[in-house]
């Protein structure tokens, strides 16, 4: 009986969250209002979306409701908005005073919402989405198919590997594991993960703005070495999953790389949702 009320009052809850979020967003903080209820963006396959400070109307093109959370969580909670952290004037002077054009690097794109989420949110970026999932990269495509990206389908690592997609349920939560007997494979075409060092070397005429990780638990091999890139980036967003692989000490190689860069160049490290943000103080 109890579940059964509960899934009523959270289908009631879900039918009149745009009406919250429009209230809750009305401040100068936030920037979208969410129009249709999930019960409806699951039938149109779409999340309509409108942009406060641009005035215009866009959608997500969806296929579940996995897929219709992480919409949610995105522009309807912000969960990426830096407006709502004490360094943000600080960190949008410097932004203003930076002359070259910027560069946003989004891990683990999912379906494309981060990455349309900051190209919405900020003037004179540059972005580059990688996701690995060749299911999940065809709604990255149709979300986040703008003049100023490049879309890679590929994992993300320290070095180039090959690797396979491990599936899972929950499209968010795919993961990607490092081929070790890639010789019993040579007739079959296998993807290589892409460095952060690469990009940058390659997109040198950028200044690096944003980093965001998001990987499913691979940020303990991708912070296991040649992190140098940290360095150069103004904001690294990472979410750990320590709470998904227990007893694996998954964030245990990214403290240990923190930590080293933070020799060379200060850093604020501040908790916003799920996600860990480390700040350059210069």
């Amino acid at each position: 009986m109890m579940g059964l009320i509960k899934f009523f009052l959270k289908n009631i809850y879900y039918l009149f969250e745009p009406l919250y979020i429009f209230f809750r967003n009305l401040g100068n903080e936030h920037f979208f209002y969410i129009l249709t209820p999930r019960i409806i963006s699951y039938f149109l396959m779409k999340v309509i979306i409108f942009n406060k400070e641009k005035k215009k109307f866009f959608f997500q093109s969806v296929r579940n409701h996995y897929d219709i959370n992480t919409v949610f969580q995105v522009f309807g909670y912000e969960e990426y908005n830096l407006k709502k952290i004490n360094l943000w004037e600080k960190i949008n002077k410097e932004y203003k005073k930076i002359k070259k054009e910027k560069l946003i690097i989004d891990c683990g794109s999912n379906i494309g919402s981060t990455s349309r989420y900051f190209f919405e949110t900020y003037n004179n970026i540059n972005i580059i989405s990688i996701e690995p999932d060749k299911n999940n990269f065809k709604y990255l495509i149709k979300n986040a198919s703008f003049k100023k990206i490049k879309l890679f389908n590929s994992g993300v690592a320290s070095k180039e590997y090959p690797f396979k997609v491990v599936k899972s349920k929950d499209p968010r939560a795919h993961r990607i594991n490092i081929l070790k007997n890639r010789n019993k494979n040579k007739k079959k075409q296998i993807n290589k993960t892409i460095t952060i060092n690469k990009i940058l070397k390659d997109e040198k005429k950028f200044w690096p703005f944003i980093i965001k990780i998001d990987i499913e638990g691979f940020e303990n091999e991708l912070f296991r070495k040649n992190y140098q890139w940290m360095n150069k980036f103004k904001i690294i967003i990472v979410e750990i999953h320590d709470w998904m692989l227990p007893n694996q000490s998954i964030s245990s190689t990214y403290i240990n790389a923190l930590s080293k860069v933070s020799k060379k160049n200060k850093r604020d490290l501040i908790i916003l949702g799920e996600n860990l943000i480390s700040i350059r103080k210069s």
